[in-house]
């Protein structure tokens, strides 16, 4: 691919062109009507996802002990802090989805979703 104009040296693209948002949305939603296994997208309301521990449901600030360390005030599960977050995304998607997940996962359907902004998806196939 040749290089963009506007691009570093060694990328085909400038550092500040980024698909957007809605284009993500339909790109993912017309991969999905077409795959050859069911494929169901769910939008997750990531909201206190990195406070709240995947093992015990406990919410906290406290919790993150640092960027990349989480560490649960209530029951002592330890984790790294991303991990932490999807784990709890991961449970959101597949409560919403009838497929599992905790009590204390929570997950947004597109009609309750407002602006989706900064809403992660969990893909759960059939």
């Amino acid at each position: 691919m040749p290089r963009h104009p506007g691009a570093p040296e060694g990328r085909s693209q400038p550092l500040h062109h980024k698909p957007s948002l809605g284009y993500l949305r339909r790109r993912l939603s017309d991969k999905a009507t077409h795959a050859t296994t069911a494929v169901e997208i769910v939008f997750v309301n990531p909201a206190f996802t990195s406070q709240r521990c995947a093992e015990c449901g406990h919410v906290s600030a406290e919790n993150r002990k640092s960027q990349a360390v989480f560490c649960c005030r209530a029951c002592g599960d330890t984790a790294n802090a991303d991990v932490n977050a999807a784990r709890n995304i991961l449970a959101a998607g597949l409560a919403v989805t009838g497929r599992g997940g905790t009590p204390h996962a929570t997950a947004i359907g597109p009609e309750h979703s407002g602006s989706m902004k900064r809403q992660p998806l969990v893909f759960v196939t059939a």
